[in-house]
């Protein structure tokens, strides 16, 4: 979820005022710096935290977020082009870790 608020933060970065932008771009910053720290710190210590599915829950956010909100996107060209490679990214995520899973 806080990927796909970065997305559309950065889909949405030509109709926010400056203040706006500023703002929502700092306080998603801050937020998913922490929950990351918080998870690294703590996995290598032997604790239950698995902290690459955190990052890889960014990711997956991202490129949803990239799917979802890429029509707004102020390049006419462009947001074809994200839409289309944030979906099939999507699609490459979810079938190489299923994949992997029940190879592994």
């Amino acid at each position: 979820m806080l990927g796909a608020g970065l997305a559309e933060i950065l889909m949405r970065w030509h109709l926010l005022d400056p203040v706006s932008r500023r703002m929502n771009l700092i306080s998603m910053g801050v937020i998913i710096g922490v929950i990351l720290l918080f998870s690294v710190i703590a996995g290598p210590s032997g604790s239950s935290i698995d902290w690459p599915s955190y990052l890889g829950g960014l990711i997956v956010g991202l490129l949803m977020g990239g799917t979802l909100f890429g029509r707004y996107f102020s390049n006419g060209t462009g947001v074809l082009l994200i839409v289309l490679c944030s979906g099939c990214a999507v699609v490459l995520y979810f079938f190489v870790g299923f994949t992997l899973f029940f190879l592994l």
